[in-house]
């Protein structure tokens, strides 16, 4: 990771570009070397920050395992006027959270490794994904679907956002509940 932000309190990451290796990177499989991976961590903000050409997500967001071999999950996560364009796996993964917000930013041009989605809340088996609100967000060109809510998805919502122009579905809900969807441009 560029940028790894592992069980720690109130961080922000403000301001930058981080450009990853996709273009130069040797190897052909593998689906790691994001540009800023949350974990078990809590009150994080990541805002103002351009992330491009990863070999594999722009940004993730999970949980971390702590003593005794339980995952903590991250909690209270903003990601806000962020760009994530170009990365080859996911613009943003939301894994293992709670209480994450994504505010008008924009999830473009993903792809090269399946699922390719502009943004995935996919929790790992076992976890939930809970309260999630994606707001005002551009999610265009990705080689997967714009937004998807996979399994154990619960408490989410989509809101006016602009997804168009991705080569899956424009919005995937697979297995979630309690899940909002509404005032969104989708082509």
């Amino acid at each position: 990771y560029v940028l790894s932000v592992q069980q720690v309190d109130d961080v922000e990451i403000s301001g930058g570009r981080i450009v990853g290796d996709r273009i130069a990177h040797t190897g052909t499989t593998g689906e790691w070397g994001h540009g800023v991976m949350v974990r078990g961590a809590t009150g994080i903000t990541v805002r103002n920050l351009h992330v491009s050409q990863c070999w594999g997500d722009g940004i993730s967001i999970g949980g971390a395992k702590a003593q005794g071999g339980r995952i903590v999950p991250s909690r209270d996560v903003v990601i806000a006027d962020v760009v994530c364009d170009g990365n080859r796996r996911q613009g943003l993964t939301i894994g293992r959270p709670r209480q994450v917000r994504v505010y008008r930013s924009q999830f473009v041009n993903t792809g090269g490794t399946l699922p390719g989605c502009g943004i995935d809340v996919e929790p790992g088996a076992g976890d939930i994904a809970q309260d999630v609100r994606i707001e005002d967000c551009l999610v265009r060109g990705n080689w997967g679907a714009g937004i998807q809510l996979y399994r154990r998805v619960s408490d989410a919502s989509i809101r006016g956002c602009t997804i168009e122009e991705n080569r899956g579905d424009g919005v995937v809900v697979i297995g979630a509940q309690d899940c909002i969807v509404s005032g969104n441009v989708i082509r």
